[in-house]
């Protein structure tokens, strides 16, 4: 039992929870090693409540899902060195935070779904470079594209960003989606507005990358089904028959946040934007 109340981690100061997390000479070490931007603030804030409301305020909203994450695990670090004599290793605590971060992300997409409480916080997480959005062949144009649904009022709406080999945003735009029906894939139906839009702006080969689904990625033949979702892959096929040449690819929806974020924006409008040959503003910190 301590009876001094010392930090056990760096004996300098008195433990608090803003210590171990943030003004320790130890969490330091963490918070160097991590990609977070945050290297030249203040190391003596007063306590962890005032420590967050400055992470809200000054950390996009990826960066915070991290913040969170590497906080979790300098606490594990901290327990590990009191009770069980273990050494301090910031890389191997980045690597932790940064491995459930995007197991956390990666079962949220697989589910299709969004963490509404993060979505309320407000960047760049420390990502792998193939999630990373890639550009397409020098004759191709990438049409990104997702759908979001407001929690509130249960209406979906679509964001589209068409891209070429540069980089360079051709066409954008973000419009309300169709609901859809039970037993069909809920972002389906998106599909079929997004190569409508890209078909109306004349991009004829194009590369179609957005959320993973599974019958859409598996369409090789004109579906003969009697569902509704049979019906919208059939209207799919018959669009994709009116390009010179159209491929799908999938992506997860933290790669593809420009779609992501033009769809949400979609959700404050009462009608459809487009942009063409200009970079929504919103959009412009995050490409």
């Amino acid at each position: 039992m301590r009876d001094n109340g010392l930090c056990p981690s760096c004996t300098l100061e008195m433990e608090s929870t803003a210590h171990s997390l943030w003004t320790c000479p130890v969490a330091n070490d963490v918070w160097a090693e991590s990609s977070l931007k945050l290297q030249k603030w203040d190391r003596y804030i007063p306590n962890f409540c005032d420590l967050m409301m400055a992470v809200r305020e000054r950390l996009s909203r990826e960066d915070v899902q991290l913040f969170s994450c590497v906080t979790y695990f300098i606490w594990r670090q901290r327990n590990n060195m009191v009770y069980e004599g273990a050494t301090s290793n910031p890389f191997a605590v980045v690597q932790r935070a940064t491995k459930l971060l995007q197991g956390y992300r990666d079962t949220l997409h697989s589910a299709g779904v969004r963490d509404r409480v993060v979505d309320s916080l407000v960047g760049q997480t420390q990502r792998e470079p193939s999630r990373a959005w890639v550009p397409p062949p020098r004759s191709f144009y990438k049409v990104n594209w997702e759908a979001y649904m407001d929690s509130s009022t249960r209406v979906w709406t679509a964001g589209v960003l068409i891209r070429d080999y540069e980089g360079q945003v051709l066409a954008a735009t973000c419009m309300p989606a169709l609901s859809p029906p039970r037993g069909a894939h809920p972002k389906l139906y998106v599909c079929v507005q997004v190569l409508c839009f890209a078909l109306e702006m004349g991009f004829l080969d194009i590369i179609c990358e957005g959320p993973t689904i599974q019958s859409l990625m598996a369409l090789k033949f004109c579906p003969m089904g009697s569902t509704i979702e049979d019906s919208w892959l059939e209207e799919i096929w018959f669009l994709i028959q009116k390009f010179r040449r159209c491929m799908f690819s999938c992506i997860s929806s933290y790669s593809n946040q420009g779609a992501w974020i033009l769809a949400k924006f979609g959700s404050t409008l009462n009608d459809s934007r487009v942009w063409i040959e200009e970079v929504p503003v919103m959009l412009q910190n995050s490409l």
